[in-house]
């Protein structure tokens, strides 16, 4: 299980009338990513690993024998995820589980990936005239260079969908409509995800925003100490810090670049990087290939909150390059500025342009180095952002906003029981 994610479904479970029985793949799940750490630390609550299978012939995950757990546990609810939604209904045996002892069911999103429906119907309309088209290779060679220039060339590789495929893809759009409405609730991060259920029918009034956040009271109360403590690293105005996987869509590459690219007119910047992934080899030869390895720390995976708040807290600017969320808020409790794009949502309630951080343009390097340039060339307003920061924390999203956000979804639910 996540790390941070353990805190939080523990503080649930400690909530009066709440009790959490957490299922588990016996084996690291398939619908994890790369480089994300497993633990089960923290966790206080009870935990049962069950083998989990594929159904190739439906397309769902399952776990084995849950519908005997739900017989002798007898919960009021379940709260899934979606990559599991789809065995609640397809899986006879956990169905009928479901059935005979009147569990309701939430579902658990981050939905800023997920088009609205009319969006998605009108995207596959498109790559059908797409198919219409004839095959690249033969299109003359003087009409093939101005396509590639132009890299309508492109619209040749996408998924192109003939009109058998398009009624596939309406009646998994359909099914999924379907689904988001079976449960009684969703939980979601963002509130755009009142448009986009709303787009498949479901109904505002089931739909309860939860926001992002890992236990701020443990992460705050483990900053006070380190206030107390020597810093982990010597000052450093020009440092900045990014913390996640190391995988392609976090765009670390950018932040390497961009040490190199700015070393000359500030000498003392210095990159830390903490997480692990399959990107490091490719970002440690980056790092030789520009000369700024000196300047460029991968301390690997660091998830001791302790460790992590020390690093923080011996920076000046935290940096999200790429797709991400909650490392934000981690740099908000310690106290950081924010420099980020486009992430996973969240962002947009806990960023605040020119008041606890900044926005570059997305996939922009040039926009990225203005912003940090303008933080290190105005270290007074950094810091003031950073306490911003942390003020945003404690009275707007924090660990209570999560919790509140869960208790009125079970409160919905069961409110007929």
């Amino acid at each position: 299980m996540t790390h941070y994610f353990n805190l939080v479904t523990s503080k649930i479970n400690k909530q009066p009338g709440v009790e959490i029985v957490y299922v588990n793949p016996l084996a690291v799940s398939t619908g994890i990513g790369d480089g994300v750490f497993q633990t089960k630390a923290g966790a206080d609550f009870e935990i049962i690993e069950l083998v989990e299978k594929y159904n190739s012939r439906e397309n769902f995950l399952y776990f084995e024998n849950l519908d005997k757990i739900l017989s002798e546990k007898k919960p009021d609810i379940i709260l899934v995820t979606e990559n599991h939604l789809k065995s609640l209904v397809f899986d006879q045996n956990t169905k009928l589980a479901i059935e005979r002892g009147k569990i309701k069911v939430i579902l658990k999103t981050i939905p800023f990936r997920l088009n609205k429906y009319r969006d998605d119907i009108e995207l596959a309309k498109v790559n059908i005239k797409t198919s219409e088209l004839p095959p690249l290779s033969s299109v003359p060679a003087a009409i093939r260079r101005p396509l590639k220039t132009l890299a309508v060339d492109r619209l040749y590789k996408k998924m192109v969908l003939d009109k058998r495929g398009f009624r596939n893809f309406l009646n998994e759009k359909n099914l999924q409509r379907q689904l988001y409405n079976f449960v009684d609730a969703h939980v979601n991060y963002i509130e755009e995800a009142y448009d986009i259920y709303g787009s498949y029918g479901v109904p505002r009034e089931k739909i309860f925003i939860t926001y992002n956040s890992p236990d701020t009271d443990h992460y705050l109360a483990v900053r006070a100490k380190i206030e107390q403590e020597e810093p982990i690293l010597p000052e450093n105005n020009f440092r900045i810090i990014h913390v996640s996987r190391l995988v392609e869509w976090k765009r670390v590459d950018m932040l390497v670049e961009a040490v190199a690219n700015l070393k000359e007119e500030f000498p003392r910047i210095e990159l830390l990087v903490i997480g692990s992934g399959p990107e490091l080899d490719n970002l440690s030869k980056q790092a030789a290939q520009r000369n700024v390895s000196d300047a460029i720390r991968f301390l690997g995976g660091v998830y001791e909150v302790e460790l992590l708040g020390k690093y923080l807290m011996a920076s000046s600017i935290y940096i999200l390059a790429g797709m991400g969320g909650l490392s934000i808020n981690d740099a908000m409790i310690f106290g950081l500025p924010v420099i980020c794009s486009v992430c996973d949502g969240t962002e947009k309630y806990l960023v605040k342009e020119g008041y606890n951080g900044l926005y570059f343009e997305n996939g922009n390097q040039k926009s990225l180095e203005e912003k940090i340039s303008y933080l290190f060339k105005n270290p007074a307003l950094g810091k003031q952002m950073g306490e911003k920061s942390t003020g945003i924390i404690k009275n707007e999203i924090n660990i209570h906003t999560v919790v509140d956000g869960y208790m009125r979804a079970f409160n919905y639910v069961l409110r007929d029981a």
